[in-house]
């Protein structure tokens, strides 16, 4: 039977429509086509051998199947151009946004968020608590700068005020911030048992304040640096179980310096270099140590804008602008007053003799940090407390020239690990240079050896500076101020601890020079940059 042509049914249609017969079909009521079975063919094949029909199959002489089963490999043939264009194809829906899950380190970073504020209330109260119910020196010895602070302040009972009737060691806002408290702890009702309790209150809470600060900074830089959320809460583990930052913030005010430097860089690092140079010129205000950020913020600036440099020396000329003007500002009250106060602070600053180093113990000096002369006195000059020995210009010009050198070298300082690094090597160097150290200075290096190293390695470091510290202060000091043995122990010791810190961060910068610097670092983590090798006079120099 011949299978009908369109033109057929089309014909057979048109007759069963004259004759009213239904023309449509439903599709869906036809049966299946269905498969012949293995017996439907033995029976076909049997009935075709009964009619003498020959039911042997060659299958050489079949034709070739219009379809390749599925199974069998094709090769795609080009399509035929069609001869008519094709009519225009109806929009496709837009596309329905993929639904991405989150990226591991955004769920870390939840989780860090989680962990710190956690952290925060535990760190405020094991602070606040410190502040209330204990006393700096223990029952060895009540006493830390906070009466320092108020005998300066007490003399506003005279109309005798810092920078305006007399000089000080320091620049001008602690001794203001003093003046401050000292004034609102007058309205309160006087402690009998201590005179001090309010004013001490009032400025260890603004200490307080910023030493939270510190906490938040450090918890912001953490995340930077470390992706994984355990290795950077542990950082901020390190920092609230550490003693230094307690006993510091309980008795001198270096928490506030240490704020500022921390700022200075976070911002840095958030570019925004404007609120940077506000915090070194602020902190600088508060004690000369932050001003250490004015030339890690000129080398990071310089390896942003390394392929123009105009532009690089134009921000770095804003920066440093910005960090004098904001200095200025604060001093223009007193400079209008009398330059003479200021002047005279100054002095004093650059005119100290050496203390609880290696230059004071090469000098004979075995007493902590003092300075002599009369502050009523404009014109004092004599502010050392035993007679310098040692050829300082040379210290300096070996110091400047080694820092120079640093400075000068080629690194990548966009990642932020080599960045932090640098400080770290800026603050180790500093003290190494300084002719005096108090205690209360760990707090400057302790931020970036535990970022850098917040494991075994940086802890140790940690807890062996914290000891050198309490063996001085107040073991030497207080209990046998004699044994000057001790002293020239602890001072060398630390010496030596701050030459490998500096090594340590040295071979951050440029790992090239030596091994891994310690375990449990992800080498993942770091930004891939174009890392540039320190010149050969810089490794000469080494």
């Amino acid at each position: 039977m011949s299978t009908p042509t369109d033109d057929e049914i089309e014909q057979a249609l048109r007759q069963a429509a004259q004759q009213g017969l239904p023309t449509e079909i439903d599709f869906d009521a036809l049966p299946a086509p269905g498969v012949p079975t293995s017996d439907d063919i033995q029976a076909t094949l049997n009935e075709a051998k009964a009619r003498g029909i020959t039911a042997e199959v060659s299958f050489e002489n079949l034709p070739a199947p219009k379809t390749q089963p599925a199974h069998a490999p094709t090769r795609p043939m080009p399509a035929p151009e069609p001869k008519i264009a094709p009519p225009p194809a109806e929009p496709l829906p837009p596309p329905q946004p993929a639904i991405i899950p989150p990226a591991p380190q955004t769920v870390i970073s939840i989780e860090a968020a989680s962990d710190f504020w956690l952290l925060l209330p535990i760190f405020i109260a094991f602070r606040l608590l410190t502040l209330f119910l204990l006393r700096p020196g223990g029952f060895i010895r009540d006493w830390s700068d906070f009466d320092t602070y108020f005998g300066i302040a007490a003399l506003s009972d005279y109309q005798q005020y810092p920078f305006l009737n007399f000089w000080l060691e320091w620049p001008p806002i602690l001794p203001w911030l003093s003046v401050g408290a000292y004034q609102l702890a007058l309205w309160l009702p006087p402690w009998p048992e201590d005179p001090r309790l309010w004013f001490i209150l009032i400025l260890g809470s603004i200490f307080l304040l910023f030493e939270v600060g510190n906490f938040w900074l450090l918890h912001r830089l953490s995340q930077r640096l470390w992706a994984n959320s355990p290795t950077a809460n542990r950082v901020m583990w390190l920092y609230l179980g550490l003693f230094p930052p307690v006993y510091a913030m309980l008795g001198f005010f270096d928490c506030i310096a240490l704020f500022f430097i921390l700022l200075a860089l976070d911002t840095l690092l958030n570019n925004r270099p404007t609120l940077s140079a506000l915090s070194v010129g602020v902190g600088f205000m508060v004690k000369i140590l932050p001003i250490l950020m004015l030339p890690v913020a000129a080398r990071r600036i310089w390896q942003q804008y390394r392929e123009n440099g105009r532009a690089a020396a134009t921000e770095i000329t804003i920066y440093s602008l910005i960090v004098g003007l904001t200095i200025m500002g604060i001093l223009a009250p007193f400079l209008l007053n009398g330059p003479q106060w200021v002047e005279t602070s100054a002095r004093s600053m650059l005119s100290r003799s050496s203390w609880e180093t290696v230059w004071a113990v090469m000098e004979g000096y075995y007493g902590f940090g003092l300075v002599a002369g009369d502050r009523l006195n404009p014109a004092e000059t004599n502010f050392a407390a035993h007679p310098s020995t040692l050829p300082w210009w040379l210290i300096s010009l070996f110091f400047g020239g080694w820092y120079l050198l640093i400075f000068s070298a080629a690194a990548d300082y966009e990642q932020e690990r080599k960045l932090f690094a640098f400080c770290g090597l800026t603050v180790s160097t500093m003290l190494l240079y300084s002719k005096g150290y108090s205690p209360q200075f760990i707090v400057y290096l302790l931020p970036f050896i535990i970022l850098l190293f917040p494991n075994e390695r940086g802890l140790t470091y940690s807890l062996i500076l914290t000891g050198l510290n309490v063996l001085e202060q107040p073991i030497y000091f207080v209990l046998i101020p004699s044994a000057t043995w001790l002293l020239t122990f602890v001072v060398i010791t630390r010496f030596v601890i701050l030459l490998i810190l500096t090594a340590e961060f040295w071979l951050i910068i440029w790992p090239q020079f030596g091994l891994s610097s310690g375990r449990n670092f992800n080498p993942n983590r770091a930004s891939i940059g174009c890392m540039k090798t320190c010149p050969r006079w810089l490794l000469a120099s080494v």
